[in-house]
């Protein structure tokens, strides 16, 4: 295997990275994504990496933004408050939901 046959390996695979990150991102519109999307397949190193970038931010961001109402939070009874959009549901049962009865949120 030649050294230009790794290259484009190497960027395809740097550039199929850097689409799923978009592709998975929840707060880009279509239009945003098809744009990043283009970005990154037009300038295959350069758009790769910038989208990249800016999807490790929003991630970031969004992890920290997160209030403690909105993070799981196992009771150890079988019984878990869920997480946003939820957040104060319960699941599962146990003393944790109101009672043991499996029912959710302590109606």
């Amino acid at each position: 295997m030649d050294w230009q046959t790794v290259v484009v390996g190497v960027l395809v695979l740097i550039n199929v990275v850097a689409s799923l990150a978009v592709m998975r991102s929840p707060v880009l519109s279509g239009g945003q994504r098809l744009v990043q999307l283009g970005l990154i397949w037009l300038l295959p190193l350069i758009g790769a990496v910038i989208c990249l970038a800016f999807a490790i931010t929003e991630a970031r961001a969004v992890r920290d933004s997160l209030s403690p109402a909105q993070v799981s939070i196992d009771h150890g009874d079988g019984g878990f408050v869920a997480t946003s959009p939820f957040a104060g549901d319960c699941f599962g049962g146990g003393d944790a939901c109101g009672g043991g009865d499996g029912g959710g949120g302590g109606d």
